[in-house]
């Protein structure tokens, strides 16, 4: 019997499953294209957010700032009429007192008026803005005098009523510039004082679209007022330190200056002890004596640092060593101190030739002698 052979002859179910294989391999193939192609995109459109980061983060000259920036270390921003200061409504506006404590003398308040936010935040340098400020009393004071100082040191009086516009001011842009006023406060009588409030007004002029007289969305204002303090320190005793002797009297008196060659004036002070910190703050003294007849050592610490101040003192600021006569016509001279309550001071005196001539004379008698120095504070 012979076999017939089968030519040709397939299994079915074994071509199904290596046509299962061949797509699966063809779309492994596919998801692996398209995962190189978007690893591609994604490097290159990574790669160029990067380049622009880097330009944009090493680009030479990028500028820091734009827009406007008119500010102040005490005025705050209030929108407003800049037409008459006087009229401006004033009763939410912030006070500025002194944090010191001011119980004579001159009291201060620096005005600074600035084209920057911070030290990357100013004006571009095509925004050059120019400016006025001005100053005002809002009421009539007792006791001091008031006044304000230009840029360049003039001073002006202020009164109520009375609108005080100072020079053009100008801050260039491009760089931080800022320009500092100053208002001066003068105490004349601690018991009268009866003190009034600044007001100060600042307002860009230029660029002309800056510019708004009936409602300057620009405009600074403050308002600035002193703060009388009782003294917290005065002068217990003050004598020359041979009046302590047990053996001076009306009789022996005169022997014993005549054997000094110094005479040595003793300041003992009280007070509150008033504390800045972690340090007792030093308070002001008067000195004076009669200087036709004592003249102070020119190596006394205190005259030396009065001296020292006296030199470096702006002009508005008051003396520190100054001669003046009395109603009497007697020859004085001044010195101001500084120093602690519950302190001792001594300085230095030296006869003069008045003194000598006078002294063996019999014109200086025991309570002529004792006057010829004398220490106080303002106001007792």
């Amino acid at each position: 019997m012979v076999r017939k052979m089968r030519v040709g002859n397939k299994n079915p179910d074994k071509e199904k499953t290596e046509k299962r294989t061949e797509d699966k391999a063809g779309r492994k193939k596919f998801a692996v294209t398209l995962a190189v192609l978007a690893a591609i995109v994604v490097a290159i459109s990574g790669g160029v957010a990067f380049a622009k980061y880097y330009a944009a983060k090493y680009r030479p000259g990028v500028s820091v700032a734009s827009g406007l920036y008119f500010n102040s270390n005490k005025l705050l921003k209030n929108p407003g009429q800049t037409k008459d200061i006087t009229k401006i409504d004033t009763d939410n506006m912030m006070v500025n007192v002194n944090s010191d404590k001011w119980s004579s003398g001159n009291l201060y308040f620096d005005v600074e008026i600035h084209n920057y936010d911070n030290n990357l935040l100013y004006n571009d340098e095509n925004l050059n803005v120019s400016y006025e400020i001005c100053f005002t009393l809002l009421e009539t004071p007792a006791g001091a005098d008031y006044y304000v100082q230009d840029v360049d040191g003039t001073e002006h009086t202020l009164a109520k009523g009375k609108s005080v516009k100072l020079t053009q001011g100008y801050l260039p842009g491009g760089t931080r510039n800022q320009d500092t006023y100053r208002i001066r406060i003068n105490l004349r009588d601690a018991a009268a004082y009866n003190g009034a409030r600044v007001l100060a007004v600042a307002y860009p002029t230029s660029p002309d679209y800056l510019y708004d007289a009936e409602h300057q969305q620009n405009r600074l204002a403050g308002i600035f007022q002193g703060v009388y303090s009782e003294t917290e320190m005065r002068v217990e005793d003050a004598y020359f330190l041979v009046e302590d002797d047990t053996d001076y009297n009306e009789l022996t008196w005169n022997d014993k200056v005549a054997d000094l060659s110094g005479l040595i004036f003793n300041i003992k002070t009280i007070g509150s002890i008033v504390t800045d910190g972690n340090n007792a703050a030093k308070q002001e003294a008067i000195v004076r004596w009669r200087s036709d007849y004592i003249c102070i050592s020119q190596y006394d610490t205190c005259y030396i640092e009065a001296q020292e101040k006296q030199a470096s003192k702006l002009p508005s600021e008051e003396d520190y060593i100054w001669t003046a006569a009395d109603t009497e016509g007697k020859q004085w001279t001044y010195m101001r101190i500084e120093v602690l309550p519950y302190t001792n001071v001594n300085i230095t005196f030296y006869k003069t030739e008045k003194f000598f001539t006078d002294f063996a004379a019999d014109i200086i008698d025991q309570a002529m002698f004792e006057g010829m120095a004398e220490a106080y504070t303002q106001g007792s």
